[in-house]
C-alpha cells in the first residue's frame, strides 16, 4: 500500500487514523462526543483496510486456486480504490489547511484543527467522510466473508520455504 501524504507529511493508514483521531479529540474534548467516536471508528477502519490490503498483497502469489487468487486481487484493487477516495478527501481538506499554513513547512496546531473542522464539518466534507467510512465498512465485511478463509488456509511463507 502506498504511503499517504497530507500537507507534506507521510503517513501509513494507522498513523493517519491516529493523527486524525488525536486532533479530533483535541478539538472536541476528551469526553466521548459523536465526532470523536467517529474519528475513532475511522482510525479502526483505516487500520483494518491497510492491514487487510497488505496481508493480501503479501499472500496473493501463494494462492494456488485461480478463482481465489482473482477474488483476492479484486479486493486488493477495490482497497486501492478506497485509498484513492481517501486521498481525494484529504486533498479537499488540505485547501483550508494550506490557507492557514500560508506555504510554511509545518502544520501548525490551527491547521490540524482546520482539517478536523473540514473533514468532519457539516459545512465541509462530513457527508463524504461518512460515505467513505460506510464503503470501508462494507469492504471489510465482504473481505472477512470471502478472503479471510482463503488467507487463513495458506501456509505461512516460512513453512512453505522449509518444505522446499
Amino acid at each position: 500500500m502506498r504511503p499517504i501524504v497530507l500537507l507534506g507529511s507521510v503517513f501509513d493508514a494507522y498513523s493517519l487514523g491516529e493523527w486524525i483521531f488525536y486532533f479530533t479529540v483535541y478539538r472536541h474534548g476528551s469526553v466521548p462526543t459523536p465526532i470523536s467516536e467517529m474519528a475513532g471508528d475511522l482510525w479502526l477502519l483505516l487500520t483494518e483496510l491497510g492491514t487487510k490490503t497488505y496481508r493480501s498483497e503479501m499472500a496473493v502469489s501463494r494462492i494456488r486456486s485461480k478463482g481465489d487468487r482473482t477474488m483476492v486481487l479484486e479486493f486488493i484493487n477495490t482497497g486501492a480504490d478506497l485509498m484513492r477516495r481517501l486521498r481525494r478527501r484529504l486533498k479537499a481538506c488540505e485547501i483550508p489547511m494550506m490557507q492557514l499554513v500560508g506555504g510554511g513547512e509545518t502544520i501548525p496546531k490551527t491547521g490540524g484543527l482546520e482539517f478536523v473542522d473540514t473533514f468532519f464539518g457539516r459545512d465541509g466534507e462530513l457527508t463524504k467522510t461518512e460515505e467513505f467510512m460506510a464503503a470501508v465498512r462494507v469492504w471489510n465485511y465482504k473481505f472477512d466473508e470471502r478472503c479471510e478463509r482463503v488467507l487463513r488456509k495458506l501456509p505461512s511463507p516460512s513453512r512453505s520455504r522449509d518444505r522446499a
